[in-house]
């Protein structure tokens, strides 16, 4: 038996299978979700998860930076594929900053750029397995970047 639940924020769904609970996602209560506006969001779904790998799809539209959702990961390489259009933009790219979350706070670990028009793949390697996310920085310059990707280990 598989129990459905409706998706709000703040809220944690289980799954259940024959009784036994098999996972939980919690939805991305660190996203600046919006509705149908033009406003900044960040959403993100579980794609694969075990205890080797992890992979989220993402969904973001923002105007100057975005703070994603901390997600578990095992130790060893991160990647995001971030697939973005924005028009108007007076620069040609952005920065895609990996963070760490943890007890006390958040650490940074670094920054790599991504195209304002077109698709990239970056990877950060030698981490140690926690709860990352991603920080999206562009110029305040008036206009909206959006985009799709992954992020994933």
């Amino acid at each position: 038996m598989i129990l459905k639940s409706l998706f709000k924020k703040g809220a944690i769904v289980t799954f259940l299978m024959g009784g036994i609970i098999i996972g939980s996602i919690s939805s991305p209560a660190y996203a600046n979700e919006t509705d149908s506006t033009n406003q900044d969001y960040y959403r993100d779904s579980i794609v694969t998860y075990d205890n080797t790998r992890a992979s989220y799809t993402i969904n973001y539209s923002f105007g100057a930076n975005l703070k994603g959702t901390p997600r578990s990961f095992s130790a060893g390489t991160i990647k995001a594929t971030l697939n973005t259009k924005c028009s108007g933009a007076a620069t040609t790219e952005f920065n895609g900053e990996l963070w760490r979350k943890n007890s006390v706070g958040e650490s940074f670990i670094s920054r790599q750029t991504f195209p304002l028009n077109g698709s990239r793949t970056r990877s950060w390697s030698g981490l140690n397995a926690g709860n990352y996310f991603l920080g999206l920085v562009k110029a305040n310059d008036g206009s909206t970047a959006k985009g799709s990707g992954t992020f994933s280990n």
